[in-house]
C-alpha cells in the first residue's frame, strides 16, 4: 500500500444530522427540549388521571379505625348459702345461725302494749307470774331489734327456758330466788341494775314509770366482749323442722282460745295464705311496735304444767311453775289441732315434744310461740 493512500474506517454522517446535533447545542436547542420535556410530562399526567378517574369508585367507603374497647367483666359476688338456724328453722345466713341467743324478759300488762321485739323473736315463752298475770321471754338469735319491751324482772320460773340455750338474761331486777338462782345456775346476767348502758325510759308513754323500761339487743350483744363471753352458741339439740305445706293443703279457718284469765286470755286464728296463726289479746290483734305489724307465729305450743302459788321472800305471792318432767300438750301448725306429749328431764336439758306415735314434732319453719297453761 502507499504511504499517501487514505484510509476508510466507515461512511460520514447525514448532513442533515449534524445540523440538528448542532442546533440542539445551540440555546434555542436548549429550550426546545426543555418544553418538549414538560408537555410529555404534562400528557402523562393527564392521561393518568383520566385513567385514575375511570377506575374510582361511586361511593367510596370511609375506613375509621377505632380502638378497641376492653371492658373487664367484674367477678359477680357469691351469694351466701343460707343454712336452717337451729332456735326455729327459719334460713338465715351461716353465720347467724352460731350466735349466742339473748334473752328477754318483757311484761304484758295492758299498759305495756303493744310490745316492741316479740315478732322478731324465735322463740316466746308465755307463762303466768303472779296474780293470772302473764309474762314473756323472747329468745333473739337471729335479729337485734333496736328497741324491745317493756322489760320487765326476773322469774325463776322462767330460768328453765334460759338454760336450754345458754342464753345471756336480759331482765330489771327480780325477785331475790330468781336473782340467787341466776348465780347459782351460772345464768350469763345482763340485769338492768349492772348494765345500765343498754338500757332506757321511754318516757313518751303516759304510763307507770314500771311500764317504761326497754333495751337494744345489738347493744346487750356488746356487752359479751367485756364480759369475756363467747358470741357464739352453745351446743345444744336443736328441733326438727319442715317447710311450709302447699296452699291447696291448707284448710280455710281454725281458731284455738288459750284460757289465760281475764285481759290475758289469747285467741290464735289461722290465716291461710300465711300458714301462720294471728294472735289476739282477747279479740284485739296484738301488734308490735316494732313493725307496727300484727304477731304471727308458725306454730303454737300450749303445754300443760303443774303450777302453785308460793309467797317469795319479799311476802309476795307468786306462781312457781313445775318445768320439768313430762306432761300432755298440744301444737298449732298448718291449720291443725296435733295432741302431743312434752318431756325435760332437768332444767338445764332440752324440752322434748312427741307426737302419738312418739316421734318428735316437725315445726314449721318460723317462730315458735310456747304457752304454758297451769294445771
Amino acid at each position: 500500500m502507499k504511504e499517501d493512500e487514505e484510509i476508510i474506517v466507515g461512511k460520514e454522517p447525514p448532513i442533515l444530522f449534524l445540523k440538528l446535533k448542532q442546533f440542539l447545542k445551540s440555546r434555542n436547542g436548549k429550550i426546545l427540549l426543555i418544553v418538549l420535556g414538560i408537555f410529555v410530562l404534562a400528557i402523562l399526567v393527564l392521561i393518568y388521571n383520566l385513567l385514575w378517574l375511570n377506575n374510582k369508585p361511586e361511593n367510596p367507603k370511609t375506613v375509621t379505625w377505632t380502638p378497641r374497647s376492653i371492658t373487664k367483666t367484674p367477678t359477680p359476688t357469691p351469694t351466701p348459702q343460707l343454712v336452717a338456724n337451729p332456735y326455729n328453722g327459719a334460713y338465715v345466713e351461716p353465720e347467724m345461725a352460731e350466735r349466742r341467743a339473748v334473752a328477754v324478759m318483757i311484761e304484758n300488762h295492758p299498759d305495756a302494749r303493744p310490745q316492741f321485739g316479740l315478732s322478731l323473736a324465735d322463740i316466746v315463752y308465755e307463762m303466768v307470774t303472779e296474780g293470772g298475770i302473764t309474762r314473756f321471754l323472747a329468745i333473739f338469735a337471729t335479729n337485734d331489734p333496736a328497741k324491745v319491751g317493756p322489760v320487765r324482772s326476773a322469774r325463776t320460773s322462767f330460768l328453765s327456758w334460759v338454760l336450754e340455750y345458754d342464753a345471756a338474761y336480759a331482765h330489771v331486777g327480780g325477785s331475790a330466788d330468781a336473782l340467787e338462782n341466776i348465780k347459782v345456775m351460772g345464768i350469763k346476767d345482763l340485769d338492768q341494775f349492772s348494765n345500765a348502758s343498754a338500757y332506757w325510759r321511754d318516757t313518751s308513754r303516759k304510763v307507770a314509770i314500771e311500764h317504761t323500761m326497754y333495751t337494744n339487743v345489738g347493744k346487750l350483744r356488746q356487752l359479751f366482749t367485756h364480759k369475756k363471753w363467747s358470741p357464739e352458741r352453745a351446743a345444744f339439740e336443736p328441733w326438727q323442722f319442715s317447710d311450709d305445706i302447699s296452699l291447696s293443703e291448707r284448710p280455710e279457718s281454725q281458731e284455738e282460745i288459750i284460757p289465760y284469765e281475764n285481759e290475758y286470755l289469747v285467741r290464735w286464728v289461722y290465716q291461710k295464705n300465711e300458714n301462720a296463726y294471728l294472735r289476739k289479746n282477747v279479740n284485739q290483734n296484738a301488734i308490735d311496735a316494732s313493725t307496727n305489724k300484727e304477731i304471727l307465729a308458725k306454730n303454737v305450743v300450749v303445754l300443760k304444767m303443774r303450777t302453785t302459788q308460793i309467797v317469795n321472800s319479799a311476802g309476795k305471792k307468786v306462781a312457781k311453775v313445775e318445768t320439768t318432767g313430762k306432761g300432755k300438750g298440744y301444737i298449732l301448725q298448718n291449720g291443725k289441732k296435733l295432741e302431743i306429749t312434752w318431756q325435760k328431764e332437768a332444767v338445764n336439758k332440752r324440752l322434748k315434744l312427741l307426737l302419738a306415735d312418739n316421734s318428735e314434732v316437725r315445726f314449721v319453719r318460723g317462730l315458735i310461740w310456747i304457752a304454758i297453761l297451769p294445771i
